[in-house]
């Protein structure tokens, strides 16, 4: 935040005028989140919603009030009164922020289409703080801006302070020199823009590799720890459970031999550090020992304690096979991993015909979540391109008659009585103001111009041709 006024600061050389953008990204973001809070009593919302809410609210907050601001500002130096500028800035800023905002509540609506609680959650806070921060730029802010006026741009010295920056002749020679030079400009831009995309070509689309944990934290600094010790693999199990059909259990003889066959060819996989099962609980045994241990639990459970309880259902019909990556295997190998272990509970193992082989566990939800947005991807994008190309190929509208402030209605008036015409046709813009509070227009009729003086009172105190 203390960034961002800087820069807004910099841009308005005005305090006032600064604060007005971040106060409605503040409030935007308070909000937003308090009717998240009560839409979260009815329907799961991801953790991830702080995140994005504030991020989000933010800075579509600033960026909506920014162009209000703006706006109001060059209305005020154009001759209008608060009141007036207030209004003109609603019926021509405030249509652009409305139609942006749309724009990004589309996106956002389409990410409900997903049936993952992640992206729904990801869309309804992306459509709760994008409407409010259109709702607070469009009402809350003109209703600010009519009554601060021209103290918007306080304190005065600090524009003096900062009128080197705001000299229109920086600008004025930067786009004389984009116009002088459009094909230039065009390379260089684009050379610039394909250098910054170039990087989309190399991205593997998975969980990070290696530092994933934030190291100053308390998990971070045990990930370390662990890491150091060659026993990492430890935190994401990758969870395959076995379940075989009622009315039989997975401690026969003919299961455990099963069970032994899985075990054994998981483990002599090289991205996999150790495996975890029934059939690992004695180092050494074999498969006859196993079935004489297993054929009594009770003393087997006194034997082993929690172990047992741990990886076998209390109905005997599940036991759980824990995967431990090796240490080098980072969390993307961990998710080709995953795909290997399901092909491999597909294929035939001996002593396992006719059980259910689920991989379950942190990775293997990650590659599901991934899996399927991935599948989902290109029907959000055709839903986003679909309604934005209807939009498009609407028919345009014949624009309406520009809105004018009372005091121009009066010198349209005066104008259409000296040449004639309707008022419809004279155009009316503000120059200057009086001394006693009155505005100086120009009024154009087709080739002829007029000058005339509209007093507070609406009366007209002078007019003539230019």
């Amino acid at each position: 935040l203390p960034l961002t006024l800087m820069v807004l600061v910099l841009a308005f050389g005005a305090l006032v005028a600064a604060l007005l953008p971040v106060a409605v990204g503040v409030l935007a973001i308070f909000v937003a989140l308090a009717i998240i809070g009560v839409i979260a009593l009815y329907t799961p919302m991801s953790v991830f919603v702080l995140n994005l809410t504030t991020m989000i609210g933010l800075g579509v907050g600033i960026d909506y009030s920014l162009l209000i601001v703006t706006r109001f500002r060059e209305e005020l130096k154009r001759g209008l009164r608060r009141h007036e500028a207030a209004r003109r800035t609603l019926a021509t800023a405030g249509t652009a922020v409305i139609t942006s905002g749309l724009t990004v509540l589309v996106g956002f609506a389409a990410l409900l289409i997903p049936p993952m609680v992640e992206t729904r959650s990801i869309g309804l806070s992306g459509l709760v703080v994008v409407a409010v921060a259109v709702l607070l730029s469009t009402t809350l802010l003109p209703a600010l801006l009519a009554i601060l006026g021209r103290a918007i741009d306080t304190p005065r010295w600090l524009a003096r302070r900062l009128a080197w920056y705001h000299a229109p002749t920086i600008w004025e020679r930067w786009a004389r020199s984009l116009s002088r030079h459009p094909y230039r400009a065009l390379t260089l831009g684009g050379l610039g823009v394909a250098l910054l995309t170039a990087p989309v070509f190399l991205l593997k689309i998975g969980l990070p590799s290696r530092h994933w944990w934030p190291s100053a934290t308390e998990a971070g600094r045990g990930a370390e720890t662990l890491s150091a010790m060659g026993a990492s693999g430890v935190m994401l199990p990758i969870r395959v459970l076995v379940e075989v059909p009622e009315g039989e259990t997975i401690v026969t003889a003919t299961r455990l031999r099963g069970l032994r066959n899985l075990t054994d060819s998981l483990a002599a996989d090289p991205r996999v550090g150790r495996v975890t099962s029934l059939m690992t609980a004695k180092k050494g045994a074999s498969l006859l020992e196993y079935s004489v241990l297993y054929s009594d639990l009770p003393a087997a459970r006194a034997d082993m304690g929690d172990f047992l309880d741990a990886y076998l259902g209390t109905d005997q019909r599940i036991a759980l096979v824990d995967v431990f990556p090796a240490d080098t295997t980072s969390l993307t190998t961990s998710m080709d991993l995953v795909r290997d272990i399901r092909a491999i509970g597909q294929e035939p193992i001996r002593g396992l015909k006719g059980t259910t082989i689920i991989v379950g566990g942190y990775t293997a939800a990650a590659t599901d979540f991934q899996d399927d947005l991935l599948d989902v991807f290109p029907l959000l994008i055709a839903v986003v391109l679909l309604i934005a190309g209807a939009a498009c190929a609407k028919k345009p509208e014949v624009p309406p008659a520009p809105i004018r402030t009372a005091a121009e209605e009066a010198c349209a008036a005066a104008a259409a009585t000296a040449t004639g015409l309707d008022a419809s046709v004279v155009t009316v813009s503000p120059t200057a103001s009086t001394k006693t509070g009155g505005t100086i227009y120009t009024a154009q009729v087709g080739d002829q111009s007029f000058t005339c003086v509209v007093e507070p009172d609406l009366s007209v105190s002078t007019f003539q041709p230019l």
